[in-house]
């Protein structure tokens, strides 16, 4: 429930208003903690992350990203992979070029490995995700030619949601 909250108010409000989201995520992390949920934990402190990056708040969106990070791998793989993703969206934009090479490179690979299940992250975890997540990175880094390449590799992943053919569209008309 706080997930499907949470997730609706990240989604409607605007950066400087991600306070109210971060809250029904660590309400979402209490629960989960209180019934041992690995995965459910991962993905609270996931989101947690990701809303202090929007926030600008890098310091602790990197150190909510890596406390998920060292959730025991019970997580799936899903999870695991989603969590990669923005943990690499927040390193690259710290310039922290090496880590987010690592993390994204993760990233993908649980992208292989889930391409079957993704119910953990609703769905919102796909390798067409990441490899757009590769293309903002190469993009970030001055080399519009790789991120172009990305974003070639993504279109040409099926099945795409309708949500992902609009997101490349948009990250094609960025490029």
């Amino acid at each position: 429930m706080y997930f499907a909250i949470a997730h609706a108010t990240s989604l409607s409000i605007r950066t400087e208003d991600v306070s109210q989201a971060i809250y029904y995520y660590q309400q979402m992390e209490y629960f989960a903690r209180r019934i041992n949920d690995t995965t459910l934990i991962t993905v609270a402190l996931t989101y947690q992350g990701d809303m202090y990056r929007r926030r600008n708040d890098m310091p602790n969106a990197i150190l909510t990203l890596e406390k998920a990070r060292s959730m025991p791998t019970a997580t799936d793989s899903a999870a695991q992979g989603n969590l990669m993703q923005l943990l690499a969206r927040s390193y690259i934009k710290v310039k922290r070029v090496q880590e987010f090479d690592a993390a994204i490179k993760t990233s993908e690979e649980l992208a292989y490995a889930s391409a079957e299940d993704a119910s953990s992250t609703q769905n919102q975890f796909h390798l067409a995700h990441v490899f757009e997540e590769y293309a903002k990175g190469y993009d970030i880094l001055g080399k519009p030619e790789i991120a172009l390449s990305y974003l070639d590799r993504a279109e040409k992943i099926q099945p795409l949601t309708k949500s992902t053919t609009v997101l490349l569209k948009v990250a094609r008309f960025v490029n």
